[in-house]
């Protein structure tokens, strides 16, 4: 629990170390060994972290986010990958559709690794077809909750709010996917007086819960 909570902090070597002292004593608890992996992906540590992920799947192979996370870790090569090893799990008949999805993108990642296009892109194919079959999504959920941030935050609103605070204060940096707000964050960076907290997520579930909380319909697609 330790572990986890400075994990939710942010603070990953900590993280670490509850994580190494449990596994001293238990080696074999999964759950902690797929979390100290996933603290040290965040570190840089990838091949700490692939050994962790290894060991994981040893234990619980119906462990398909391990398969998956190991498969993004770096880039197969012919001589190492777990092409044959993740072939050899979609022979099997594990019963849950979620399990073979994971498999299946794993599986696209390691053969367009290889440069195995047409088998990449089949695997691919595959997965996001039974993730397709499963999935409650309606483009309109979407499409009304663009509607409404437009309709809500006009250019006189905008207007209306002025230049901000002159004090000390968090700064938001606010916009939708791939429209430059990684980059306005490291520009603000650099200036001396400002200190990053990087991407969090605590004002996205905030957002989120208050949208649910009010009705709003387009609340479950938010991020």
């Amino acid at each position: 629990m330790a572990g986890d909570l400075a994990s939710a902090a942010g603070d990953y070597r900590l993280a670490n170390r509850f994580f190494d002292s449990v596994l001293t004593r238990e080696p074999n608890l999964v759950g902690v060994r797929f979390n100290r992996a996933a603290t040290a992906r965040f570190l840089g540590e990838l091949e700490s972290a692939e050994k962790d992920y290894d060991a994981v799947i040893a234990v619980d192979p119906a462990d398909s986010e391990a398969w998956l996370n190991r498969s993004h870790l770096r880039r197969q090569t012919s001589v190492r990958n777990h092409i044959a090893q993740i072939e050899t799990a979609l022979g099997g008949d594990h019963p849950a559709w979620q399990h073979r999805m994971r498999l299946l993108y794993a599986l696209a990642k390691e053969r367009e690794d290889l440069g195995h296009v047409a088998q990449a892109f089949a695997a691919l194919d595959a997965a996001t077809k039974l993730r397709r079959c499963h999935l409650d999504y309606d483009i309109g959920d979407d499409l009304a909750a663009l509607a409404a941030i437009r309709s809500t935050f006009t250019s006189s609103t905008l207007a209306s709010m002025g230049e901000g605070f002159s004090g000390a204060a968090p700064i938001f940096v606010l916009g939708l996917p791939r429209s430059g707000t990684t980059l306005v964050e490291r520009i603000l960076e650099a200036h001396p007086d400002v200190v990053s907290g990087g991407e969090m997520s605590a004002f996205a579930r905030a957002l989120e819960h208050c949208a649910k909380a009010s009705g709003f319909r387009g609340a479950a697609n938010m991020p």
